[in-house]
């Protein structure tokens, strides 16, 4: 199992089909590709602090392109962009299945989201194209926090929101699990 510590700058936005079209093209204007398509379904448990997901992925282009982690993460609920600090363990494949059971009898699920999930990567900033199953479309940036400072890391997160245009819609204060049981599923998926 291998662990990581780190720490990033996020925002998120309902956009709708076709703000997700534009932001596709605004990418593609200033040369930024999708590196990875993905279909991951985040099982999420209800813990007394922050967040804990087990992310099972899934690698669109490749037959084999399967992994799972478990990511635990603090941040604020705030509309605005806000720091998150996050442990992400990847785990086997194989193993997803025994932990998620063991998981889900000792502290209980909240909630399942699937979603499809294309991945650019600009500088420092990883921008998610997310269609979020029964939500719709939406956009994710987080600026990772690595050989940058804190400033230039929002330096860079505001550059790429006002490039996008994300600055259209309002952003979105709490996660996508968050917005499913707002809809009145409060039954695990």
């Amino acid at each position: 199992m291998q662990h990581v510590a780190a720490r990033n700058l996020e925002i998120k936005v309902a956009c709708g089909a076709d703000g997700l079209a534009d932001i596709r093209a605004r990418l593609e204007a200033e040369g930024v590709a999708v590196a990875e398509r993905l279909r991951q379904i985040d099982t999420y448990f209800a813990v007394p602090n922050g967040r804990l997901k087990l992310r099972e992925i899934a690698d669109l282009d490749e037959v084999d392109g399967a992994e799972a982690k478990l990511i635990g993460y603090v941040r604020p609920d705030t509309e605005s962009s806000r720091w998150s600090t996050y442990h992400v363990a990847t785990i086997a494949p194989s193993e997803a299945p025994a932990l998620l059971a063991s998981l889900d009898v000792t502290i209980g699920t909240r909630v399942r989201v699937a979603k499809r999930r294309d991945i650019a990567l600009w500088d420092a900033t990883r921008v998610h194209l997310d269609e979020v199953e029964r939500l719709g479309a939406f956009v994710e940036l987080e600026t990772v926090i690595a050989e940058q400072s804190e400033d230039d890391a929002m330096r860079e997160h505001e550059r790429i929101v006002l490039a996008l245009g994300l600055d259209r819609w309002a952003p979105i204060s709490g996660s996508y699990s968050d917005l499913l049981l707002n809809l009145g599923n409060d039954e695990p998926a």
